[in-house]
């Protein structure tokens, strides 16, 4: 999410010679609704190192992740790669197949990824939840150290920011730790208008394709979601309150952000961050996260970190 090879207005470095066709092997919910549903048109959007970002006609954002590859519902994986495609190139989805540049993608055979569900008010205990968040902080504290760990991390577990500055710009620095400062506050009065309220200096802050601040902004909001789900008398999401939060910040940070923002404030992220909040939340508990940690962590320059910094900072809201 991070690196970003290619933007819309940029000039191409390749050129695709000839038709090349492929198939994905896995495709999310969204991606397969708005690709294979019904015929779509669009335009790509970004090329990045290992996936191209796409928004039809209507709206809707989807992705080919053609490098390493992290399943979420609006993804689809072609190994086979998409190279020559170039932002502002036309795609047009019909019959099952995507036809971008000189690709024809065939998605009819592409396996469907659904993600870990958490089940609604499972009864787990809030003190054993909040031991888990504890546990997660502790392994997360021991493995910083390094440039990926970004602000919002350092800042959650309590890890001093000296140095960091002198990677990042100084300003951003010092507004991210302010916004995350008022955000911990009304996480801890159990508040959500005025956590929503804070949010709004976090969406479009920081550097990278999907905004630090935005990245950090959805792990919160994610985890809220699942602990509500979860947790009999959590209180913790309103349907009503992100709605009208999601519709005043939609200019305030980039098309595909956005999407992915209001994603992850449904409960809609990537595969490893459905497996480490389904882990902190189940009832019998999961005390090997690893694995969703380590994933979380490839993903993007620091997006991964980002959004782990959200779902320890969830551990502020009043069991």
């Amino acid at each position: 999410m991070r690196t970003c090879v290619q933007e819309m207005g940029q000039a191409a470095g390749v050129v695709a010679v000839g038709d090349a066709a492929s198939r994905a092997t896995a495709i999310g919910s969204v991606a397969r609704e708005v690709l294979t549903a019904r015929t779509a048109q669009g335009a790509v959007v970004a090329v990045l190192a290992n996936a191209v970002y796409l928004t039809t006609d209507a709206g809707e954002v989807v992705w080919a992740c053609t490098g390493h590859s992290i399943p979420h519902r609006r993804y689809l994986h072609v190994p086979g790669g998409l190279e020559g495609v170039r932002p502002g190139e036309r795609f047009v989805a019909d019959g099952g197949v995507v036809r971008v540049g000189a690709h024809r993608v065939d998605l009819r055979a592409a396996r469907l990824w659904c993600p870990p569900a958490v089940a609604p008010a499972s009864g787990v205990d809030p003190a054993a939840v909040r031991e888990r968040f504890a546990a997660v902080a502790n392994r997360v504290r021991a493995t910083t150290g390094g440039a990926r760990d970004g602000v919002f991390l350092r800042h959650v577990i309590g890890l001093p920011l000296d140095g960091v500055a002198d990677r990042v710009d100084r300003l951003f620095v010092r507004a991210a730790c302010a916004v995350a400062g008022r955000v911990r506050t009304a996480c801890r009065a159990g508040d959500l208008a005025s956590l929503l309220t804070a949010g709004r200096g976090l969406v479009g802050l920081g550097p990278g394709f999907t905004p630090a601040g935005d990245d950090y902004l959805g792990g919160l909001l994610f985890t809220l979601h699942q602990l509500d789900r979860a947790l009999v008398g959590a209180r913790c999401w309103d349907g009503r309150q992100v709605a009208g939060f999601l519709s005043g910040v939609r200019g305030r940070t980039g098309a595909v952000s956005h999407a992915l923002l209001s994603d992850l404030a449904y409960g809609h992220g990537p595969g490893p961050l459905h497996e480490l909040v389904a882990g902190l939340v189940a009832p019998a508990g999961r005390t090997e996260l690893t694995t969703a940690l380590r994933d979380l962590g490839q993903l993007g320059h620091s997006s991964g970190r980002d959004l782990v910094a959200g779902v320890l900072s969830a551990a502020w809201w009043p069991a």
